[in-house]
């Protein structure tokens, strides 16, 4: 039984981290963009505008919390894509924006249920670092009694 908490332990650890990288690296932010607007245009605008990753992009108009005008878009479509968007330079933003947006509410809630769930762990309390060794000296320990 107490292996099976320690897994569940660390499973919530690496989804957690795994969260971390996917909203916070630029990678899959950078996929994203192209899976949005294969000419690359919206990616080059972004990067411009000194946005790389969801977690920036997700407070460039508004907050995750507050649904953003259709002014306010609009305005972020023409700081990323020029002077005069096209209908679909502006679809294609506000996709973006509103799936980093997402990732971020989601990212909240898990940890927020997570912390409630399991209360006597503090996982979420740990500093990162502390998280990513405690995590592979589990790794470890679970190889050598395997």
């Amino acid at each position: 039984m107490k292996v099976h908490s320690n897994f569940a332990v660390q499973f919530k650890l690496l989804t957690s981290l795994q969260a971390m990288t996917l909203i916070d690296n630029t990678a899959p932010f950078e996929r994203r963009c192209v899976d949005i607007d294969e000419s690359g245009s919206l990616m080059e605008g972004l990067k411009n505008q000194g946005v790389r990753c969801f977690s920036a992009l997700a407070f460039t108009v508004g907050t995750p919390q507050t649904a953003p005008s259709d002014n306010q878009y609009d305005e972020s479509a023409v700081k990323i894509c020029g002077a005069d968007p096209t209908l679909g330079q502006v679809s294609s933003s506000r996709r973006l924006q509103f799936g980093a947006m997402t990732l971020i509410i989601a990212l909240l809630n898990e940890q927020v249920k997570s912390d409630s769930a399991d209360t006597g762990a503090l996982v979420e309390d740990w500093p990162a670092a502390e998280k990513q060794a405690r995590l592979e000296k589990k790794n470890r320990s679970l190889k050598t009694k395997a």
